[in-house]
């Protein structure tokens, strides 16, 4: 979600015009709505959506934090006390999640298919191409592990208990995982191109594809950045507290601390709230027809209503806002 505006309140003069924010205007690239546009949704929805998060299907999440890593070898301990996620007991987790046999519906094949559906003829050329590709790729190399909830190292959390904010985790440890995904996920400028890395200047030269598909990365790690300096351990005379961190937030954002870079990754931070909304309204119909079981019939009923709810207002925002672009136009309300 968006949390830039929160940095700001209750600041006052210390921050009455940050050089990060006086860029923060005008037309979102690759879309058609503007920053003030997204600013005027957020605020309107924002109430909803915290509502939500904190219904039991989605407040607890049961998950095994022990996997080794399968990319590299990584210590995985806590260096303060701050890193240190609190688990639920046993009698904290709805009856219906924690019996491992969860009733919530799930879209059919044929469902999925028809919201999935992409263009997929292919050239014989690129199918060579993605045969060498198959070949060199190594065969123990599984990009995505599936969650092991009847493993017994899993456990439940509680996200409202353990929400995102700043936890000790930093240094190489921390910078390893960003440079790989961008080094191996992002696209890079053509050699002959005058820029060497991938920012705001050089994203200009790709194809609109690859623009996207950076902002999106860019956007997700803005968003990550700004929940850590929005909720920083901090010291008063009470002991140790949480609030907002001004120096961390300008050290990650501002032009002087970022090469100029910083006002553009928190606009990017937008086109992943466009994207965002564009995603939860285009699966509007499976919120229709999906249960949220938790065990609590009543508690069940009302997510459900929630959530379709929530869908439908993203929907009449974005039919208002969007025209014609990377986001494919305004989504029909029954596809």
């Amino acid at each position: 979600m968006l949390l830039v505006c929160l940095l700001v309140i209750g600041l006052g003069s210390a921050l009455e015009q940050p050089t990060c924010f006086r860029h923060l205007r005008g037309k979102v690239d690759e879309c058609y709505c503007t920053v003030e546009d997204v600013d005027t949704t957020h605020t309107a929805n924002h109430q909803a959506i915290a509502e939500l998060v904190g219904r039991d299907y989605f407040r607890y999440y049961k998950l095994n934090l022990h996997q080794k890593c399968i990319f590299w070898e990584d210590i995985g301990e806590c260096t303060r006390s701050t890193c240190a996620l609190k688990t639920c007991s046993d009698n904290e987790v709805p009856v219906g999640l924690a019996d491992n046999t969860n009733k919530s519906s799930h879209p059919t094949c044929e469902e999925e298919k028809e919201m999935s559906k992409i263009n997929n003829v292919i050239s014989e050329d690129q199918i060579e191409l993605l045969i060498d590709l198959e070949n060199k790729e190594s065969p123990n190399m599984d990009f995505c592990v599936e969650e092991d909830e009847e493993s017994e190292d899993a456990v439940f959390y509680d996200l409202v208990q353990n929400p995102e904010r700043y936890t000790g985790y930093s240094g190489e440890e921390s910078h390893r995982i960003w440079r790989s995904i961008y080094q191996e996920n992002c696209f890079k400028p053509k050699k002959d191109s005058l820029f060497l890395d991938t920012n705001h200047k050089s994203i200009k030269y790709m194809c609109k594809e690859k623009r996207v598909f950076f902002r999106a990365v860019s956007g997700l790690h803005a968003s990550i950045s700004i929940h850590l300096a929005a909720k920083y351990p901090l010291e008063d005379f009470f002991g140790q507290t949480w609030g907002r961190n001004l120096a961390e937030f300008s050290r990650r954002f501002m032009p002087e601390s970022t090469d100029g870079e910083g006002p553009h990754w928190l606009k990017n931070l937008y086109f992943v709230y466009l994207l965002e909304m564009r995603a939860i309204t285009k699966a509007l119909p499976i919120w229709r027809k999906m249960d949220f079981y938790s065990g609590d019939p009543v508690e069940d009923a009302a997510t459900k209503v929630h959530v379709v709810e929530t869908a439908e207002k993203f929907l009449a925002c974005l039919i208002r806002l969007t025209k014609p672009s990377s986001l494919r136009g305004p989504p029909r309300a029954n596809s």
